[in-house]
């Protein structure tokens, strides 16, 4: 049965699952369907009941957190590119 209804989950006409306010970034536009897929629930499935994507019970336990920022490596230096001899 589909009964629990997570707080942070919302619905848009653009998509047919359901998506979650903690993962939007500002300034992004979730009615556009490409960036609605960016913030897609992990807890969902099609519920037989209402035909919808609704939240499994693992919802509850859900502890999304925004994913660590990953500093980027530093630059190799440019090397001077040589031609394969055939």
């Amino acid at each position: 049965m589909c009964n629990y209804r997570c707080p942070h989950a919302e619905r848009k006409k653009c998509a047919g699952f359901l998506l979650c306010r903690l993962m939007y970034k500002d300034g992004i536009n979730y009615n556009i369907r490409e960036n609605a897929m960016n913030a897609i629930c992990a807890h969902q499935k099609q519920c037989m009941n209402t035909g919808l994507m609704e939240n499994t019970d693992e919802a509850k336990k859900c502890s999304y957190a925004a994913p660590a920022v990953i500093p980027e490596a530093e630059e190799k230096p440019k090397t001077k590119a040589t031609k394969k001899k055939a």
